[in-house]
């Protein structure tokens, strides 16, 4: 078995829940023997490995993005907050009161 295989095996089947113990929880020997392992032929480990890999990877970037987005969309919530309290958002034309004359 391909260890990269294994460890996305061991992942699938979230072994806590094989815990016995609550504060300090374990897995005994005796409870591991008894989980069936599936085997599959090696080039096929490979081929999931690799769409596995593929997908976690582009979650990765996905996630990175939109942690970059929110950190953007927070920039310029602050920013626009900043610039009403300072009185200085503007209108939409020379003509027409100050955004805080609007807000009285």
């Amino acid at each position: 078995m391909a260890v990269s295989f294994a460890v996305h095996y061991l992942t699938f089947l979230d072994l806590d829940q094989y815990a016995t113990a609550t504060e300090q929880p374990g897995l005994s020997v005796n409870k591991i023997q008894k989980i069936p392992i599936k085997y599959a032929p090696f080039p096929e480990q490979k081929e999931i490995v690799r769409i596995l890999d593929a997908i976690f990877e582009r979650e990765q970037t996905a996630k990175q993005i939109a942690e970059r987005l929110l950190e953007k969309i927070a920039l310029t919530k602050k920013a626009i907050l900043a610039r009403a309290f300072r009185d200085a958002l503007g209108t939409n034309g020379p003509t027409e009161k100050s955004a805080a004359g609007l807000l009285a």
